[in-house]
């Protein structure tokens, strides 16, 4: 590429190709010369074509330029398999019964990527005992991964200081683990890796990062949303080796198989890193001991039967709920959490929030469902916590709502009390609202089911996006006609019996790009106004109860999925 960044070369090469049809192939092109070399090839509207293949592309660099993107996808099990017996039949040795034996676990291990999967078999095509062989390739896959470990290193080496702190960070989590995208971020932000902002713009300044990272080729895309965005990822396993092999040499991760050590005493291991993580898996990973003690742990084990210290704890997450119960009485050094994620519905966590002081984000899963278990009232406490922002509790915690303000609460999931003020929450952007009726809570205090007011979300000036579920067994009133802020960009409502008004008013929202309608009708025909939901661009609608859906073409203008 020097030679190219002289004038007189390109000067020559253009005068070469102007006025003819070409076709130019720049393989594994690095960005950074794309200007030096720029200057060769004229431009002309004649069918030429530049085709550039890089492990990392950048729009920006090629701005300007009519251009069409191929992301090269992983090999699914079959396509895997097929290139395994191709380059197989090439070598020596032909498909035997223990290859039919291993298959899947080379199909599992290489992941497909078509690198590893070429040279696993190269390898085993040289060899006499293919079980004994394979063993061995399987531990040095999963210990260091087969790719070319110079071109890893330069290309992380090619990273940002922030970026490679994101990167690395992925380490944390189970090989082939799927991973929330939101929570991912959200675990960033409590790390404090981003620039002190406001905390509003910070969510949407870790999503860029995200990309990056996935332009580069150093992390997958695994679902995305019905808006396009993406909703969950996840690192090829042997992009995680090098991931965690470079963490361990900074000295800043260390990962435990529980399965191994069920015995020892984490303290051992909890000395030795800022990131800790407790997993089962096939192979134990190097433990680096330094004087640090973690700043955060992470539970991919169902209940680890270990104690681990809490003092300087930012981050706790994905936590089982019989581990906090366990170590209930060690909760007090929990004084610098930030970030709590618990797996499964938690009868003491009350207890836990009247010692986090400083903590910003609460989120409670659980995979089971939760129909037709009470909810756990939690004390009104829970306001208090002064940087609380966000707060997920789903369908399994009620509370009484706040007396003031909270101005700084940005994500709100919980099941409402029969009427709550949305003026209480001003900078909301995430909204969800759980109504049901809990027949448990009614019986204990001698109560009857109250009708659910539905609240007036017009004071939500910021809301982004409302999420509104009502349990078949409750009654809802309307206090006035059903009002959503403008600015609302997505909107999911399930069992909410909406009159042709309500939803003529949702269809005038200028910025609501996606729409789910589950059980949400109250007629049997819904006939959309003319001109209505000018700017959706998905709509999912689920309810046994309409016959007749009515539009125009003047209506849903670009509509481009249509679930019904």
């Amino acid at each position: 590429m020097g030679s190219f960044a002289s004038e007189e070369v390109q000067v020559q090469v253009r005068s070469h190709l102007l006025g003819k049809r070409y076709l130019i192939v720049l393989d594994n092109l690095q960005l950074d010369n794309w200007g030096d070399i720029r200057g060769c090839f004229p431009e002309h509207n004649n069918g030429s074509c530049i085709l550039v293949t890089t492990t990392h592309f950048d729009r920006y660099v090629f701005n300007g330029l009519k251009i069409y993107i191929h992301s090269m996808t992983l090999l699914d099990p079959n396509e895997s398999w097929d290139l395994f017996c191709r380059t197989l039949s090439k070598g020596s040795m032909s498909r035997s019964p223990e290859l039919e034996k291993i298959r899947g676990n080379i199909i599992e291990i290489c992941d497909g990527l078509p690198l590893t999967i070429v040279v696993v078999a190269k390898r085993l095509s040289k060899c006499n005992d293919v079980l004994k062989k394979w063993e061995k390739i399987k531990k040095e896959i999963e210990s260091l991964g087969i790719l070319d470990r110079n071109t890893l290193i330069f290309h992380y080496n090619k990273l940002s200081q922030i970026l490679k702190v994101c990167f690395l960070y992925l380490g944390v989590f189970p090989k082939r683990k799927e991973i929330q995208v939101k929570n991912l971020i959200g675990l960033w932000i409590a790390e404090g890796y981003f620039e002190p902002l406001e905390f509003e713009k910070k969510e949407s300044q870790g999503y860029p990062y995200l990309q990056e990272l996935i332009e580069r080729r150093l992390v997958l895309i695994c679902n995305q949303n019905s808006n396009g965005k993406i909703k969950t990822c996840r690192m090829h396993s042997a992009m995680h080796s090098f991931c965690v092999g470079e963490a361990q040499k900074e000295g800043i991760f260390c990962a435990v198989n529980t399965l191994q050590h069920s015995g020892l005493p984490l303290s051992d291991f909890a000395n030795s890193s800022r990131w800790l993580s407790l997993c089962k898996h096939s192979f134990d990973y190097y433990v680096l001991f330094s004087s640090n003690k973690p700043r955060s742990i992470f539970f991919f084990d169902e209940d680890p039967k270990t104690f681990v210290p809490f003092k300087l704890l930012r981050v706790l997450a994905f936590v089982p709920s019989p581990f906090l119960q366990r170590v209930s009485m060690h909760l007090g050094d929990l004084i610098f959490l930030r970030y709590l994620f618990i797996s499964k519905r938690f009868e003491g966590l009350g207890n836990i929030l009247s010692k986090t002081p400083n903590l910003q984000t609460l989120i409670v899963s659980s995979d089971e469902p939760q129909i037709g278990a009470p909810t756990i009232h939690l004390p009104s406490t829970i306001w208090k916590l002064p940087q609380l922002r966000h707060l997920e509790l789903g369908d399994m915690y009620t509370m009484d709502p706040p007396c003031t303000v909270k101005a700084k609460l940005q994500t709100l999931s919980w099941v409402s009390p029969t009427h709550c003020g949305m003026e209480v929450f001003p900078n909301l952007r995430k909204l969800k609202i759980f109504y049901k009726d809990d027949l448990e809570f009614n019986r204990t205090h001698g109560s009857s089911s109250n009708p659910i007011i539905l609240e007036n979300f017009g004071y939500l000036k910021q809301l982004q996006r409302l999420k509104i579920s009502v349990s078949v067994s409750c009654a809802v009133v309307y206090t006035e006609r059903f009002m959503c802020p403008l600015q609302l960009q997505k909107l999911s409502l399930s069992g909410m019996n909406l009159s042709k008004r309500d939803l003529t008013v949702i269809g005038m929202l200028p910025e609501l790009k996606v729409l789910k309608l589950e059980n949400a009708f109250l007629e049997r025909v819904w006939e959309v106004v003319e001109g209505g939901f000018r700017e959706l661009r998905f709509l999912l609608v689920k309810d046994k109860n309409l016959l007749q859906f009515l539009a125009d073409e003047k209506s849903f203008k670009h509509l481009e999925r249509l679930v019904l």
